[in-house]
């Protein structure tokens, strides 16, 4: 699953930066949580970088779920305060590999070892906003939907459908008809 390889590389927060001479400099991490102790924070820490290496490892064919459902068990059961959009992207990330890795798998591989040129485009091209949002957001012309009930099933293009769309707000998008 390359894709996830890119969520990781996405997500992960910058650590280096450029300076005037073309010297590499390490860049302080920014604050991720607040108004919670040291150790929930070092706990919060820790189940990030499982995450992290969970989601590198599916370039290997290892991904686990585990640390996934530990991260966000973690952020749920402190009283820390989300600071930024890290924390919340990390649990969008693993909730997507699990998805990819559970339930969806077998047509998740299908899709992959297709190289459809829709669903590959879906993949690496960014959804402009705008007026053609709603008729491009599964691929050009959503031709996702299609790509999936061929190659998978109507149950799968539908789990998939759910999916991605847990995370869409604020727009006008009627999804009904696909």
């Amino acid at each position: 699953m390359n894709f996830l390889v890119c969520f990781f590389l996405l997500f992960k927060f910058s650590l280096s930066e450029l300076s005037i001479d073309n010297s590499v400099t390490v860049s302080p991490e920014p604050e991720i949580v607040a108004n919670c102790s040291d150790e929930s924070k070092k706990e919060i820490e820790t189940g990030m970088t499982a995450v992290q290496l969970s989601i590198f490892s599916t370039m290997f064919g290892a991904f686990k779920v585990e640390p996934c459902k530990m991260f966000e068990d973690i952020v749920n059961n402190t009283n820390c305060t989300t600071v930024g959009p890290r924390i919340p992207n990390v649990i969008k990330m693993c909730r997507h590999a699990v998805f990819t890795h559970g339930e969806f798998e077998e047509c998740a591989d299908k899709l992959s070892e297709s190289e459809n040129e829709c669903y590959s485009s879906y993949l690496n091209d960014k959804i402009e906003s705008g007026k053609d949002y709603c008729k491009n957001y599964f691929g050009k012309e959503n031709c996702v939907r299609q790509t999936i009930i061929d190659l998978c099933s109507e149950d799968d293009w539908k789990l998939f459908k759910e999916e991605k769309l847990r995370d869409v707000t604020g727009t006008d998008c009627d999804f009904s008809d696909l």
